[in-house]
């Protein structure tokens, strides 16, 4: 019998084999457990020569480990649905006419122009108070902005909105005013118009 560098230890009618050179750590120690004595010696000769073990899972070797699976390449696919982009809150310098605005739900009843300081006058005319955090008051004619609106508008309620900074209306010449929500649209017109 040849020799092996490997530790036999009988316990009852089975045998635990102990390997200096790696024999439980290749996973065979589970397996060659419940193996008979004699069966033994074709699995330790195999170790040594460096031929695989019949009955053994193959486990890739470092290099195959170490390989990396390449992903597929990402593409972007053309769709007939065109996405929506919010309205942009309009900067005062737009034209909107008369018949594009509803005028609903809140309207311009007023807009003194040739006072300072210059004074909006609006009316809620739904049935619900509306928050004009965001809405846009604006003299077409300059492209500027009102200041000053703010705070609830009643359902029903009429309020003068104090223009906060210099002069913004044109006295001299005709210059409508557009009412903007906080989303860009817009919902009434005043017309300068003698």
């Amino acid at each position: 019998m040849k020799h092996f560098g490997v530790a036999i230890l009988l316990l009852g009618a089975e045998l635990l084999l102990l390997d200096p050179l790696g024999f439980i750590t290749r996973g065979m120690g589970q397996q060659t457990a419940s193996l008979t004595p004699l069966a033994y010696m074709p699995l330790v000769e195999a170790l040594h020569d460096g031929t695989p073990r019949p009955d053994a899972e193959q486990t890739p070797t470092p290099t195959e480990a170490l390989t990396p699976t390449p992903l597929p390449e990402a593409t972007i696919e053309a769709t007939d649905t065109p996405s929506v982009s919010p309205t942009p809150i309009p900067n005062c310098v737009v034209t909107p006419t008369a018949a594009q605005a509803p005028n609903t739900p809140i309207k311009i009843v007023d807009i003194s122009k040739q006072h300072f300081p210059e004074v909006a006058t609006l009316q809620n005319i739904s049935n619900a108070a509306i928050d004009l955090t965001g809405w846009r008051l604006c003299s077409l004619n300059g492209g500027q902005q009102h200041r000053g609106l703010f705070g609830l508008l009643q359902a029903g309620e009429t309020r003068d909105f104090v223009h906060v900074g210099n002069p913004i209306w044109d006295d001299d010449a005709r210059d409508d005013g557009a009412l903007f929500d906080p989303s860009g649209q817009l919902i009434s017109y005043w017309s300068d118009a003698p």
